[in-house]
């Protein structure tokens, strides 16, 4: 010590924030038929969290925030039509209280490069508020698991960090996109063959894009937002992996498409698509000697040694080029582990 002058605990800009939420939820449930059921109710939320840097630094934000719904409703209806197949609906209105992080976060008002520009946002952002619409279809018996849903989301006030500058010297600022849209399908079959095997699939295709007209770049000039597609979404991930266990005995693997992922708010920049793999055994021995639940593992994570950007805009997106950082992903894995 003095572990908090240097070392591990050393804190320049002492963060602090303290939240204070407060939520009621009332819901009911009406049957009217045996195979019909209506779920319907509402959720009020209020949130307030004050706080930011604690060091007296003139470019760290500090001050208070409050995210407030009085009526958030929900209503939800499933249809049994035939045995093992059902259709279901969903719509709902959702609220997204305003995040905590500190400078250079992607959607916090907390993360701007001063104290002046946290001031001027308390007066005008808004907490992003969505409607929600689902509707789908499930059929379910042992052997066959399977679902297709489509969706919507109208996004009212999504937060977003515009930054400009250079990557050791960012000027940042949370800007509100004001509306996007958000639609998609769902489709995923889990297969059962036998007891002692799964196969699982699933496709996702999701289209995400800003529908107001919004400078991106207000400090520097006219970037307008206007149906550009969202940052940091693939448009297409497919999950496939399969499931086998006999006895103590059990194995897995599993691969992971993900489509290209926008990186710049213009759309100029873009992440390369990837595929993800993983593989692993194990095995219980149960009961050995002095030894109770004896079980050794192994597992191989990223089994191909793909190479990938794993996560991007952690300190914010461009708004054009690809001065941000990116993080790679990790190498091929090992890991064995053996518990009693």
């Amino acid at each position: 010590g003095p572990y908090d002058k240097y070392g591990l605990l050393y804190s320049i800009y002492n963060y602090k924030w303290n939240t204070n939420a407060f939520q009621y939820h009332i819901m009911d449930t009406y049957t009217p038929l045996d195979n019909l059921r209506l779920t319907y109710g509402f959720k009020s939320m209020l949130q307030t969290t004050s706080g930011g840097a604690q060091a007296n630094f003139p470019k760290l934000a500090h001050g208070s925030m409050t995210s407030a719904a009085a009526f958030l409703p929900n209503v939800n209806l499933v249809w049994r039509f035939l045995k093992h197949h059902e259709l279901y609906f969903d719509v709902a209105e959702t609220m997204r209280p305003y995040s905590v992080a500190a400078k250079g976060s992607y959607t916090s008002p907390w993360g701007v490069s001063t104290q002046a520009l946290f001031n001027q946002n308390q007066s005008h952002l808004h907490p992003e508020k969505d409607w929600v619409y689902v509707v789908g279809y499930r059929y379910t018996s042992r052997q066959i698991v399977a679902s297709l849903a489509g969706y919507h989301a109208d996004i009212s006030h999504r937060l977003m960090s515009a930054s400009v500058g250079s990557l050791n010297n960012p000027v940042s600022t949370v800007i509100d996109t004001n509306k996007a849209s958000m639609y998609g399908v769902d489709v995923s079959v889990n297969y059962y063959p036998y007891k002692w095997l799964g196969i699982f699939n699933s496709l996702s295709y999701n289209h995400m894009t800003y529908g107001a007209h919004v400078n991106a770049c207000p400090l520097t000039g006219n970037c307008d937002l206007y149906g550009n597609t969202m940052t940091a979404y693939p448009s297409f991930i497919y999950k496939t992996g399969i499931d086998f266990h006999y006895h103590g005995f059990e194995a897995n693997f599993y691969a992971n498409y993900f489509s290209k992922r926008y990186y710049s708010l213009m759309n100029d920049t873009s992440v390369n698509p990837y595929w993800f793999t993983s593989a692993g055994a194990s095995y219980d021995f149960g009961k050995l000697s002095v030894l109770k639940n004896l079980k050794v593992n192994f597992t191989v994570y990223n089994l191909l040694n793909q190479k990938y950007i794993s996560q991007m805009g952690e300190y914010g997106f461009p708004v054009s080029g690809d001065y941000q950082s990116l993080q790679r992903g990790a190498v091929r894995e090992f890991f064995g582990t053996v518990s009693a």
